[in-house]
């Protein structure tokens, strides 16, 4: 498909939306999911064939079709919209997961060829090559300041946080920079039940919410979430934060700009992390049975 300008030279959100919409890459419909979730674990990928994914077999898993969906839709998102700052600031899980896997590879002598890391904003090549001099400056002196001191620390969990924290607060910086309310307004709903989940996480281990400040993402109202879900149900909680950001996101699909283009990326994201914890509970479940019909033969 070749990429129709404006008069200015540049892509338009008016083409960028129009290609989305006849693109194959459109976000399974809930019956699809439904009946995904309904079939085992065979029928099930069978259905992901059908349904566009890449075909199962030859020496692809379930796992590479997930991830070559998700890394060609990042790639075609990229090719076809107008501002590459706000596209790339979708993109900050994908980041911050790359870059963690480089890091933590790196500092345990784990060779990372055989790891599949999607399609992020930064060149995977550029991520290694921070991750083993422990020099951040490359991705930017607000990621380089929010990483600062990180080649002191030791625990995983602690790595992984502020990794997340600096691709997070970069994104939103430069959503704020570029005035794009859209994405800002979804940026910070995410923040929020992020924030909230790990409230929740800590409060389950017994731990004090002030002892780690680190665990949580930038956001501007984060304390009076805490004290808003002191005492409610842990289903609930988790059920809120859910409707929050579908809401958020279902709000931009009549978004004629960023807004449409940011809605159409998270369904995608949602829907790959979905279909990954979806055929994990297949696979245990596919598993236990075949273990039992051992046991009992």
């Amino acid at each position: 498909m070749s990429n129709e300008k404006t008069a200015y030279g540049k892509l338009s959100y008016e083409y960028s939306i129009g290609a989305i919409k006849s693109s194959a890459f459109q976000p399974l419909s809930a019956e699809q999911l439904a009946r995904l979730r309904d079939a085992d674990y065979a029928t099930a990928v069978k259905l992901m064939s059908e349904y566009g994914y890449p075909p199962v077999g030859g020496g692809v898993s379930v796992t590479d079709s997930i991830e070559k969906e998700l890394s060609d839709t990042v790639a075609f998102v990229r090719a076809n919209a107008p501002d590459p700052e706000l596209t790339d600031a979708l993109l900050f899980e994908e980041d911050a997961l790359n870059l963690k896997i480089y890091l933590k590879a790196y500092r345990s002598g784990t060779n990372t060829d055989s790891f599949y890391m999607t399609e992020g904003a930064f060149p995977k090549e550029l991520l290694r090559i921070c991750a083993e001099t422990d020099d951040f400056s490359l991705l930017g002196e607000d990621i380089a300041s929010s990483l600062e001191g990180i080649d002191k620390i030791d625990d995983p969990s602690v790595i992984s946080c502020m990794i997340d924290s600096a691709m997070f607060a970069h994104s939103l910086s430069v959503a704020r920079k570029k005035k794009s309310n859209a994405l800002i307004g979804l940026l910070e709903e995410y923040a929020i039940g992020r924030n909230r989940l790990t409230a929740l996480r800590l409060k389950k281990l017994g731990r004090k919410i002030t002892d780690y400040p680190f665990a949580f993402l930038s956001s501007n109202d984060v304390k009076d979430y805490y004290e808003k879900d002191e005492g409610k149900k842990e289903s609930d909680i988790i059920a809120d934060t859910s409707k929050a950001l579908e809401a958020a996101i279902d709000g931009l699909e009549y978004d004629e700009g960023m807004g449409y283009v940011a809605r159409f990326c998270f369904l995608k994201k949602n829907e790959a992390a979905a279909l990954r914890l979806m055929f994990a509970e297949k696979s245990l479940t596919s598993q236990n049975d075949a273990d039992g019909g051992v046991k009992n033969g």
